[in-house]
C-alpha cells in the first residue's frame, strides 16, 4: 500500500481504512507546515509559528496574517473599539473620547473636567499613551 505513492506532490501517505466498506486504502495528508490538497499537491505555508511572523501578525493556519481580523472578517474587537496589532496578539482599545470593555463596546464619553484642566479626551489620551508604554516594556521583556 502506498507504494508507488496515489498521493499528490510533497504529501504524505498512510494506510487507512474506508469507513463505507470497512476495506483497507490510502490516505494523503499534507505534513505539518503544509497547506493545499493533497491529492494534488502540497506547499509549505509561510509560517509554523508566530515567530516566522512579523510582530504585527501572528500565524494560523500556516499562514501570517493580521491577529486584529477575524477570519470571516471585521475586527476582534467589540463595537466603535481599535486594534493594534503587536508582538503576535491583538490589543483592543477605546478610542479617545470613548469608555468601555474594548472587547465588546465602546460608547461616546461626556465631557468632564480634571483638575489639570484637560477635558476627558486628554485623560483618555494619557491612559491610552501610559497603556501602550507599559504594554511595550512588557513585550521587550
Amino acid at each position: 500500500m502506498c507504494s508507488p505513492n496515489p498521493c499528490g506532490q510533497n504529501a504524505d501517505c498512510n494506510p487507512g481504512t474506508d469507513t463505507r466498506t470497512g476495506k483497507l486504502r490510502e490516505v494523503c495528508t499534507c505534513p505539518k507546515g503544509y497547506l493545499g490538497d493533497p491529492l494534488i499537491a502540497c506547499r509549505q505555508g509561510e509560517c509554523t509559528e508566530h515567530s516566522n511572523c512579523p510582530a504585527s501578525q501572528a500565524c494560523y493556519n500556516y499562514q501570517c496574517v493580521n491577529p486584529c481580523l477575524k477570519d470571516a472578517g471585521g475586527s476582534v474587537c467589540g463595537v466603535n473599539a481599535l486594534c493594534d496589532a503587536r508582538a503576535h496578539k491583538s490589543i483592543c482599545y477605546c478610542p479617545d473620547g470613548h469608555e468601555g470593555n474594548p472587547l465588546t463596546q465602546c460608547t461616546l464619553k461626556a465631557l468632564a473636567k480634571t483638575s489639570g484642566g484637560e477635558g476627558a479626551e486628554g485623560c483618555t489620551h494619557c491612559r491610552r499613551k501610559r497603556f501602550i508604554q507599559r504594554l511595550t516594556r512588557a513585550t521587550q521583556n
